[in-house]
């Protein structure tokens, strides 16, 4: 079977936001199926994740769709922050 790898750079607006989202998701990378490789860094304002599977497409696509989706969950609760910063 062939390996598949799939590499996902997320641009945040800053240092400061990709530094949060990065350290937000942390602690989600400790159950990542055994027949996944899953590299997360976070390099200045960018988060690269590096997936790759040789025997489950599925899993490797849920894992993926799990991460964007925990991202954009910690995109929208530092937006509804930072709008609250401002109000103030």
């Amino acid at each position: 079977m062939n390996k598949v790898t799939l590499s996902l750079t997320f641009k945040a607006e800053n240092n400061k936001m990709a530094s949060a989202i990065f350290e937000a998701l942390k602690p989600d990378n400790v159950n990542i199926p055994r027949e996944i490789s899953f590299n997360f860094d976070l390099v200045g304002d960018k988060i690269i994740l590096i997936v790759s599977s040789e025997e489950d497409f599925e899993t490797l696509i849920s894992t993926v769709r799990e991460v964007l989706d925990n991202i954009g969950l910690c995109m929208q609760t530092l937006m509804v922050r930072n709008d609250g910063e401002n109000k103030n």
